[in-house]
């Protein structure tokens, strides 16, 4: 199960996908991962409760966001989300990535990574969604703002864009296996 149901990750792009399998590997001394969508905005729903419903208390999540514009990112969280549990989370094993850069950004030690709320949708501090976030979109952090090292300019996860409209939002909880 490597990501066949994606409408953001297909066949012309599959390849652009390994260095993030390659991370994973790195940081769980595991080879053997498959995906499992737990989250699709387009069939489940865009609300933040929506998402909360169907994600909270998943540990290993691949948040995997699809733009108008077509640009690729997202951001892996090793913790699990919690609507009810809410404020900021450290979590250093989580990372930012950029599908079209090709770049993985890391945590900064002893900075926050997550944000929990259930007025939103999933937001690490380097971007966020917004409730109705397929209406009302999203912002990316500027660096001076951004917990994660490897930002060259402000908002280098959109393409120096603050604000972004969503086209698809997918979550997947990424399983081990030996």
């Amino acid at each position: 199960d490597y990501l066949h149901k994606s409408q953001i990750i297909n066949e012309t792009n599959l390849n652009k996908f390994d260095f993030i399998k390659e991370k994973l590997k790195e940081i769980y001394k595991k080879s053997n991962i498959s995906f499992k969508m737990i989250y699709d905005a387009r069939k489940n729903g865009e609300k933040s409760l929506t998402f909360h419903l169907l994600c909270d208390h998943h540990k290993k999540t691949l948040v995997l966001v699809g733009t108008q514009t077509d640009r690729i990112f997202g951001g892996f969280a090793n913790k699990k989300w919690n609507s009810l549990d809410l404020g900021r989370k450290i979590d250093e094993k989580s990372f930012l990535f950029s599908i079209d850069k090709q770049k993985i950004y890391n945590p900064k030690k002893q900075k926050y990574h997550l944000y929990c709320s259930e007025k939103e949708g999933p937001s690490f501090y380097g971007f966020s969604l917004e409730n109705n976030f397929l209406e009302n979109g999203g912002s990316c952090d500027s660096i001076d703002k951004c917990n994660y090292d490897s930002f060259e300019k402000d908002y280098e996860l959109n393409d120096g864009e603050q604000k972004f409209l969503v086209k698809q939002l997918e979550i997947y909880q990424i399983l081990f296996h030996d």
